[in-house]
């Protein structure tokens, strides 16, 4: 009973509570094998790793013929960068239990992580039967699995956040001349974004409530496929992601309006900022890099220029009293992400941690600089300073987990050599 209350706390995300029902659990049963990994994993969750890891790897040494335990043991593994270990365990867990979603899910995106594109994108099919699926409207016809597409009429279904939705959308130029018509179901926050981006296909907002505009239509599908399987589907592979300068348009009015604003902040490089990626659910702890810390980078001379989504006016003022840097905040372009678009498409480059505007600059084709944890997720791969499918980014990695000090200091040093920028960067 108290191990079942500290899941429900879990599942809404109340992980100290959670802990704390786990650990009292614990008390009573020492050996309660769930209430081991509950606990490792809610300590990894929230960014205890080391101490996590001892909980599921007890866990396993007490139940070692139980999938979910050892799926269990394998995130810990992995979270700490112990990705051989993790991926045997993943292995084992599939001998155990063959048909478990959530091991074929986490073996993908290490797969894809490491740039084993073949292997990875077969295994990122099971993420449809994964917990963490979103259920979807119903269409009655069959998923498309790369047969040629002469006169069909497809239904490409997007899935997972923004950035997938904006990263897998590459492939789409692809699908969109093979097939008769091509129908994209997209966030609503990327319907005016994708209409004009892509004018030969037609767009439509997936809503949560109601119906998509296709079913308005009356469109009749002679096949479906989801936006991210369309990786697999098309044989992308770490050498043929195609070499482009941007496939998103944004509204050139608005960019217009945007360079002539951003022109009136004077002369120097206008440089756009995130600095906080993801939820509790994904890893923002680890994905994110406080705006006090970025103090050596935005000493430089730029203009710094807010992408954050979220409350963040509050982190710019005190930021402002304590070092006397300045980072524009205009929240009309964050609330609009079609404004969003035309924003980064003025200015002269991005500077982000893992979130959905490094995808959004990349696929505008505008450069953009990524602050990448040691443990990244798997769209940024294990190593390199490039991207298969955004030429235009570059990649600066942490080599030490939680130490972002020689990661902001070389960022630093490259914002002074920006044409217009000092060469000493205070």
């Amino acid at each position: 009973m108290i191990n079942a209350l500290g899941n429900i706390a879990r599942l809404q995300h109340e992980l100290e509570e959670a802990a704390r029902y786990y650990t009292r659990a614990l008390d009573i049963e020492p050996g309660f094998v769930p209430a081991l990994s509950n606990l490792g994993l809610c300590l990894k969750d929230e960014g205890k790793s080391q101490e996590g890891i001892a909980y599921l790897e007890r866990a396993f040494r007490l139940r070692p013929d139980d999938a979910g335990i050892v799926l269990n043991y394998a995130a810990g593994l992995l979270d700490l960068g112990r990705e051989a270990e993790g991926e045997e365990r993943l292995l084992e867990a599939l001998r155990l239990d063959p048909n478990l979603s959530d091991a074929h899910t986490r073996l993908a995106t290490l797969q894809l992580r490491k740039g084993r594109f073949r292997e990875g994108w077969r295994e990122y099919e099971w993420r449809i039967y994964s917990e963490e699926w979103e259920p979807q409207l119903r269409v009655d016809c069959p998923v498309w699995t790369g047969s040629p597409l002469d006169g069909c009429v497809i239904l490409v279904r997007g899935e997972q956040g923004l950035g997938d939705q904006i990263m897998f959308a590459s492939c789409l130029p692809e699908i969109i001349a093979q097939a008769k018509l091509c129908a994209v179901e997209i966030d609503g926050r990327l319907k005016k974004l994708f209409s004009r981006s892509f004018p030969a296909a037609r767009i439509y907002a997936r809503r949560q409530k109601g119906v998509p505009g296709w079913v308005a239509d009356d469109l009749k599908f002679d096949c479906q496929v989801q936006v991210g399987s369309l990786p697999y589907r098309l044989g992308r592979e770490l050498d043929n992601f195609p070499i482009h300068r941007g496939y998103l348009a944004p509204d050139p009015v608005q960019v217009l309006a945007w360079r002539s604003r951003l022109g009136g902040l004077g002369e120097g490089p206008k440089v756009g900022i995130s600095w906080r990626g993801g939820t509790k659910e994904t890893r923002q702890a680890t994905r994110s890099v406080p705006l006090s810390q970025w103090v050596p980078i935005l000493k430089g001379q730029a203009h710094w220029i807010s992408l954050q989504y979220g409350e963040c006016k509050e982190e710019i003022k005190a930021l402002a009293r304590a070092e006397g840097v300045t980072v524009h905040h205009w929240r009309e372009a964050i609330d609009d992400y079609d404004e969003t678009a035309a924003l980064v498409s003025a200015l002269d480059m991005v500077v982000s941690v893992q979130t959905s505007i490094v995808h959004l600059a990349g696929a505008l084709g505008k450069r953009v600089w990524v602050l990448v944890p040691a443990n990244p997720e798997w769209r940024y791969l294990d190593r390199g300073e490039a991207l298969p499918w955004y030429p235009t980014a570059r990649l600066f990695r942490q080599t030490q987990r939680g130490e972002w000090r020689p990661v902001i200091r070389r960022v630093a040093d490259e914002v002074g050599k920006l044409p217009g920028a000092p060469q000493d960067v205070v």
